[in-house]
This record gives structure tokens, C-alpha cells and sequence, in this order.
């Protein structure tokens, strides 16, 4: 009798460690399921976590060149939302008769052509400056000859901006004609608007 009563308890002991088993791997099945097959409606990310991790760039066109940000070849319009670490490429292009003056990015100077890594919201500046040409020229004989920029008298040896609009005036003296009258040794007309360009004008 008290064999068959511990043949019956260690069967119940087994019966039920048997049960807890099942039940434990009908859990690890269910958990595997879940987490293989997430929920529709469960989105793997946050937008709202992710818009964290996007940077702004800005900037402006300048006068006297132009300024591009491209991000792989790729035009970047201002404004424009990019991932942080995105490395981006700046061009600053002067026009005729100006050179880069000053070329940042987020504040910190970069040259033209170089790339930054985008960290932080930026703001890319450009500005040009317009290349400085001298005047020269001699009193004549026989004559006078003025140059003048906006009315005002511009003595010889000056230096003015690339694209200055002077006006050369030759006047003879009595009883003589103007013969000749050159700007950077082309012929130009006494009284005539005339566009400084060259590097060194002599009149």
C-alpha cells in the first residue's frame, strides 16, 4: 500500500512538473511570435523622435558672386531639412571683377569647395568684394583733361572698384583739336561714360 501511494505521488509530481513545462513553452512560442510579428499599429519608430535627428540649413544670395550648398552633387535649396552627420559641399563663385571675401558656415570660416558635417541647425554666408583698379594719367599740352566718378574730380593714381563708372573729359586750347584720347589704350570719346575694368588704367 505505501508503494503504490509514492508511485501515485511521484506521478502527480511528474504529471505536474510536465504541465509546467508545456505552459512555459507556449509562453517562450508566444513571446517569439510577438516580437517576430510586431502589430500594425505599432509603428517601429517615432516621426517625432526621428524630426530630432534632422537639421536645418539657411543661407542667403549674396551680391558680387553666387553661393550653392550641395549635399552629393545634389542642389540643397535654404531651407532645407537633412539628416544630422550629412556632409555637405559649399561653392562660392565671385562674379566678373570681385573676389570671395568671407565664406562660414554655422559662424566657423570653410573655404569654397570644402565641406562641413551638418550638427546642428547652420547658416552658410557668402560675401564678395569688388577688386580695387588704379587711374593714372598725365596733364597734357595744349589742353586740359579731367576724369571725374559721379561729378567729383578723381585725381591720377586712384583706386576705384571694379565697374566704376568714370567720365573723361579732354578739353583743347585755343587754337588746337583733340587729336587723341585712349583708356587702357582704347580710343574712348571726350565726355563719354566710360567703365573701369582693367587692373591699371592710364589716360
Amino acid at each position: 500500500h505505501c508503494v503504490l501511494s509514492s508511485c501515485l505521488s511521484l506521478h502527480a509530481i511528474l504529471s505536474s512538473f510536465f504541465f509546467c513545462c508545456l505552459l512555459l513553452l507556449v509562453f517562450i512560442l508566444v513571446l517569439l511570435v510577438s516580437i517576430r510579428r510586431p502589430s500594425q499599429s505599432t509603428p517601429l519608430y517615432s516621426s517625432a523622435a526621428s524630426e530630432v535627428y534632422k537639421r536645418q540649413v539657411t543661407y542667403t544670395a549674396p551680391t558680387g558672386g553666387t553661393l550653392s550648398v550641395t549635399n552629393s552633387g545634389q542642389p540643397v535649396a535654404s531651407g532645407t531639412k537633412l539628416d544630422w552627420g550629412t556632409v555637405l559641399t559649399v561653392a562660392a563663385t565671385p562674379d566678373e571683377g570681385h573676389a570671395l571675401d568671407t565664406l562660414t558656415a554655422g559662424g566657423t570660416p570653410v573655404a569654397s569647395g570644402a565641406t562641413f558635417t551638418l550638427k546642428q541647425d547652420t547658416t552658410v554666408a557668402a560675401s564678395f568684394k569688388a577688386l580695387q583698379h588704379s587711374v593714372t594719367y598725365d596733364a597734357p599740352v595744349n589742353g586740359t583733361l579731367s576724369v571725374t566718378n559721379g561729378g567729383q574730380p578723381v585725381a591720377s593714381g586712384t583706386k576705384l572698384d571694379w565697374g566704376t563708372e568714370l567720365v573723361v573729359t579732354a578739353t583743347p586750347s585755343d587754337g588746337y583739336v583733340l587729336d587723341t584720347l585712349t583708356a587702357g589704350g582704347t580710343p574712348i570719346a571726350s565726355g563719354a561714360p566710360y567703365t573701369l575694368k582693367l587692373s591699371l588704367i592710364h589716360i
